[in-house]
């Protein structure tokens, strides 16, 4: 065997080794009721299991830079393989929901620190004018997984139980382990992180995911999280300004049209994820289906998400992206409305057909987004744009499943009694989130060629 090919079969077991930590985030609203009836707890704190995850993910991908800079490739690879694999195992027997959300913070982390680290694998073992077949091969790779993942939940839910998806991707996951250990094994030179502004960042975050509205006895128990967020937002400001690196690059945010970008890609993922997590619930307590027939019908509107994406990128290429990114909002906020209405989505049948028309809609936003956020700023910034756009994302996307839950109350995801104004409430809050990320992205304008 030639050392490329070999070199390409040591890629490939890598990508192979990540996609766990996409199923992870993917997958798991297929469980929700599961592990909701199993440890006897509502929809105000089941979704947990997932906005925990997103969250610590966002920071993971932060986190992945610095930790390459100072243990190396090799190293930073092994970690997040044996940090994401016990952290599955801990999550595959946790005998207490505090226990497994515990283990879904660790497992976020892990699989936001892989990520970013494949790629840089990836870039490597293709030349540099190779490297755009490189990215597709690993978007690809991804969006298939987040395809398949409903459907694989569905099966692994109905033939064992939800503990089943965090104990199979264990043994892919130590096959990554086992393919680390032929990465590269260098230390680059240490640049400074503000650890401080990431603290600050997830703090404020996982205070407002534990906003309890229902709940609160109390004006302590509301202000406590929001004195935590103001707390966190106002050291993080100071770390921006103070900071010798500050988390974000000010010189983006100088650009009007990239704090556009940035909204809009926040607003996209709280629908993103919140359609993600509130879908499985719904075909599977409002619409009567079993895990596995979820997964199915769920598999139609994931391979529209891949043909809309590979479409829109190149439109993108010959168009405006403007025009592209409000056509593919209108879209989401049509099917989601629909989705909310019960005599036109009242069947798995027709739900699956707006449920198509929704996810269209994003894949050909995401296509237009991302490739309208590099537009709009000079070319020395460009290479911080795919990191900032994707950490809004994820941010957006917790928040977004907290909103989702609080809509829905405690029934949906513990009774089978689902409310069908609860969904419907939770589907037109997603359809107006489609609207007001539109308003968000109109300010964004390409940058003129003399800038």
């Amino acid at each position: 065997m030639t050392q490329h090919k070999a070199d390409r079969i040591f890629v490939a077991a890598l990508l192979a080794g990540s996609m766990p930590a996409v199923f992870s985030y993917v997958g798991i609203g297929i469980a929700v009721p599961a592990i909701a009836r199993e440890f006897a707890v509502g929809g105000l704190t089941v979704q947990w299991v997932a906005s925990a995850y997103l969250a610590t993910m966002m920071a993971g991908m932060l986190l992945a830079g610095a930790l390459l800079e100072r243990l190396g490739l090799r190293a930073a690879l092994k970690l997040s393989a044996i940090v994401f694999s016990a952290a599955s195992l801990w999550g595959t027997l946790a005998d207490s929901f505090e226990q497994l959300v515990a283990a879904r913070l660790l497992m976020g982390i892990a699989g936001g620190l892989c990520q970013p680290l494949v790629m840089v694998v990836m870039y490597e073992a293709w030349p540099s004018q190779e490297r755009g077949r490189a990215t597709a091969l690993y978007g690809v790779a991804t969006a298939g997984m987040a395809t398949l993942a409903p459907s694989l939940a569905g099966f692994l839910v109905d033939a064992a139980s939800w503990r089943a998806l965090f104990a199979a991707p264990i043994p892919l996951t130590l096959a990554f382990l086992l393919a680390a250990r032929r990465a590269p094994d260098r230390t680059r030179r240490r640049q400074p992180f503000d650890v401080v502004g990431l603290l600050a960042v997830l703090a404020g975050l996982l205070a407002l995911l534990g906003l309890d509205p229902q709940r609160s006895q109390g004006s302590l128990a509301m202000a406590a999280p929001l004195l935590v967020f103001g707390a966190s937002a106002g050291i993080l400001l100071w770390r921006q300004a103070t900071a010798a690196a500050p988390l974000f690059d000010p010189a983006l945010y100088r650009h009007r049209s990239f704090i556009a970008a940035a909204a809009s890609a926040a607003l996209y993922g709280a629908l993103l994820f919140g359609l993600s997590y509130l879908l499985p619930i719904h075909f599977q307590l409002g619409l009567a289906q079993s895990p596995s027939a979820t997964g199915l019908w769920l598999l139609v509107p994931g391979l529209m998400v891949i043909a809309s994406i590979h479409v829109a990128g190149r439109l993108a290429d010959r168009l405006p992206f403007r025009p592209i990114l409000i056509a593919g909002f209108l879209m989401s906020a049509l099917g989601t409305a629909a989705l909310g209405i019960g005599p036109i989505a009242g069947t798995a049948l027709a739900a699956t057909a707006w449920a198509v028309v929704s996810r269209a809609g994003m894949g050909v936003v995401y296509s237009a987004l991302n490739t309208g956020a590099t537009r709009v700023v000079p070319d020395a910034l460009l290479p911080q744009v795919p990191g900032a756009i994707n950490f809004f994302r994820f941010l957006g996307g917790g928040l977004g499943v907290k909103v989702v839950s609080l809509f829905m109350g405690d029934g949906p995801a513990s009774s089978a009694g689902a409310s069908g104004s609860a969904f419907s409430g939770a589907y037109f809050f997603l359809a107006l989130l489609a609207g007001v990320a539109l308003l968000a992205a109109w300010p964004m304008r390409h940058l003129p060629a003399s800038d």
